[in-house]
């Protein structure tokens, strides 16, 4: 069994403001994960992509896509759906308020908890790159459980109360 892996990625967020009878808020989504070692160098950082009249762009650099054993079923699921995808979790920033990307998963039950907790959950397509990297480790780790069968009790067999 090998050990634990982290992938290096980074993330494109996009802010949108939405405005409305008097008042507007900002719209965060993502857009893509990117994978690369120059990208996640560990120290969290964003960049300003794109500065458009309606909407930015950001990459957010410096996150590691973490891979664990004991989330290889959920991993073996993700791979087994049409559109295999990766989770950004988002939490807002105590500095300035904004959106700010906190966790990046292939786990959907991780994403689910995320959601529950009312983390910002956003799910991009999963890029070339990590699906290799998953699928591998995915097949060198993942022992499906056995399934047991339960042995019904026969109710009929109970005398009346």
């Amino acid at each position: 069994m090998k050990e634990d892996l982290t992938i290096p990625v980074s993330v494109v967020m996009r802010r949108r403001v939405v405005s409305g009878q008097g008042w507007c808020v900002p719209s965060w989504d993502a857009l893509a994960v990117v994978v690369g070692e120059g990208l996640g160098s560990g120290q969290v950082s964003r960049q300003l992509l794109r500065d458009g009249a309606d909407e930015q762009q950001y990459l957010w650099s410096g996150y590691r896509l973490r891979l664990f054993r004991d989330a290889c079923e959920s991993y073996w699921c993700n791979l087994t759906v049409e559109k295999p995808r990766i989770f950004v979790v988002c939490r807002l920033s105590e500095e300035d308020g904004e959106l700010e990307p906190f966790v990046i998963t292939a786990d959907q039950d991780e994403a689910g908890s995320a959601v529950e907790t009312d983390d910002q959950v956003f799910a991009v397509d999963m890029p070339p790159q990590i699906y290799q990297h998953l699928e591998r480790y995915v097949v060198e780790n993942y022992e499906p459980q056995q399934r047991k069968k339960r042995k019904r009790k026969n109710w009929s067999e109970r005398p009346p109360s």
